[in-house]
């Protein structure tokens, strides 16, 4: 494999115990990256793809291990704002500080805007009906941590006086100028470089 430059850099990979997150992890473990992932388990439910999000990182950081690779993992709730900067705490006291950010970990509420009794989803399961429960949970997730991990990363990176990487698989647009440019795209991935100079004039279009 060609070197990529990317041998003992430390990459964490949220929402990685199973799915993107998984292959992510391992294609970055592959590259030469030392891996920490994230993960939470979800309750079972009928949903598509459930009965794997109920399962530890124990076997992706396993399969790592044993190809020559070093992993490590949290379970921790990014939906709790304080356990942002915890698990940086954690990468750094098991690795080392984070190099490369991956936010993939999302949260998908099996809930409709439909008031009917019968409302059920593209699989023809029955879905419950939207409430501020079901809405705050998407954001916490899905926008809030996303933010405030890009935040708690350039912080540190910037602390440092260092540079860095990250991006994102599951999140709406969010931009930052100062200290930190920060970029991400709802099921894209854009590259968000720590510490980068801002154009001379932006009017806000790409």
């Amino acid at each position: 494999m060609k070197d990529a430059g990317l041998r003992r850099r430390v990459a964490l990979v949220t929402g990685a115990n199973h799915g993107i997150g998984a292959a992510t992890a391992h294609a970055l473990a592959a590259a030469g990256c030392d891996v920490f992932i994230q993960f939470l388990r979800y309750r079972p439910s009928d949903e598509a793809g459930a009965e794997q999000r109920t399962h530890d990182a124990a076997k992706i950081v396993r399969d790592i291990t044993e190809a020559g690779g070093r992993a490590r993992s949290w379970e921790t709730d990014l939906a709790v704002p304080a356990n942002v900067a915890l698990l940086c705490d954690r990468v750094e006291r098991d690795l080392a500080p984070v190099e490369i950010l991956v936010n993939n970990a999302a949260v998908t509420e099996n809930d409709s805007l439909d008031p009917g009794e019968d409302a059920r989803d593209w699989a023809g399961r029955p879905k419950a009906r939207t409430t501020a429960e079901t809405v705050d949970r998407n954001f916490a997730v899905n926008t809030r941590a996303v933010a405030l991990m890009m935040a708690e990363y350039a912080r540190r990176h910037v602390a440092r006086g260092e540079s860095g990487v990250g991006l994102s698989t599951s999140a709406p647009t969010v931009r930052r100028r100062s200290p930190a440019r920060c970029r991400t795209a709802r099921a894209s991935t854009r590259w968000s470089r720590i510490r980068e100079p801002p154009p001379a004039r932006w009017d806000g279009s790409e």
